[in-house]
Formats: C-alpha cells, sequence, structure tokens
C-alpha cells in the first residue's frame, strides 16, 4: 500500500473505545481484496471487524467475540483507574478491600450454584477487579502476585479430596 493511500481509521462507538479497540484496517487492505472505501463503509463496528476477520480465515467461527485479548497488564490500569476516579485508591482501606473481595468471591459461589455461565463470568471479573485494586493498594502488580504463587505451589504434591486439592503436609 503506498503511502498517500493510507486514510485515517474509521471512528468506532464510544463502546469499542473504551474497551481499548484498536484495529489496523490498513493491514486488512493489504490481506484481502478490498478497497479501503470497501472497509471505510462497512467497518463500524467491532462485529464488522470480526466478520471480516473471519472471511479472510483469521478468526475461527467459534473464536469468543473479543479476538483481541488483553492481558491483566493491559486492562489493570483501567481498573485502578475506575478505583481512582471512585476515591478508593485515595480513602478505601486494604481491609475494606479484602472484604470486597469475599462479597465478590460470595457471588461467585452463587452464580456457580445456580449454574449460571454469564453469572460466573461476571463475578470472575468483579473478583479480578477487586484483586487488581488491592494489588494496587499494596503497591504490586497481580501478575507478580500470581508469578510468585504458581512458583510456589509449582512442585506441591497432594490428592482430591471431595472435589478439592489438599496438598500434603510438609509441602510448601
Amino acid at each position: 500500500m503506498e503511502k498517500e493511500n493510507i486514510k485515517p481509521v474509521p471512528a468506532v462507538s464510544d463502546k469499542d473505545r473504551k474497551l481499548g479497540w484498536e484495529i489496523d484496517f490498513n493491514f486488512l487492505c493489504l490481506v484481502s481484496d478490498r478497497t479501503w472505501d470497501d472497509f471505510y463503509a462497512s467497518l463500524e463496528t467491532v462485529e464488522s471487524v470480526i466478520k471480516v476477520l473471519m472471511e479472510l480465515g483469521y478468526v475461527e467461527a467459534e473464536t469468543p467475540a473479543v479476538p483481541f485479548r488483553k492481558t491483566i497488564e493491559q486492562l489493570a490500569p483501567w481498573a485502578e483507574g475506575w478505583a481512582k476516579d471512585r476515591g478508593i485508591l485515595d480513602h478505601g482501606t486494604p481491609e475494606a478491600q479484602a472484604e470486597k473481595t469475599i462479597e465478590e468471591a460470595k457471588e461467585l459461589l452463587e452464580a456457580i450454584r445456580e449454574k449460571d455461565p454469564d453469572g460466573i463470568k461476571e463475578e470472575l471479573g468483579d473478583n479480578l477487579v477487586t484483586l487488581i485494586i488491592q494489588a494496587k493498594m499494596q503497591d504490586l502488580a497481580l501478575s507478580d502476585c500470581l508469578e510468585y504463587s504458581l512458583r510456589k505451589i509449582n512442585d506441591r504434591s497432594g490428592r482430591m479430596v471431595n472435589g478439592t486439592f489438599v496438598k500434603e503436609t510438609g509441602t510448601e
């Protein structure tokens, strides 16, 4: 694609913008036989981008609706900003935040018991938000905490008892 043919990216909805969508429309032109004008007219939403990516074979039909997954590191600032905007980081306490995590964990348990897939997804997300905020309050990155724990339990041995893994005594 020649430099003079590169055009500005079409506007996306506020909802898509808040989700942090960044699509390289020039790439889509290069890998397909469509022109920029074709894309400009048709790629107004994330869903329309997904449809084109499916047609081009870059995304499978069974792929979840978010083809470009964000990492915890990419999403954590959003949760931290949300908490900052609401005064949680400036006026909240780690103890109160831990209580909020317990509250969200109970809501997750309820969604699991009700076999509610959407509720489970929502409550897992809510739990992650509370943990991201707690990590920020402790001046830690949640991904560092996860790595620390995974390294600690990596060689742990134990057995399953009534659907729960129980570590052997004397193992870290």
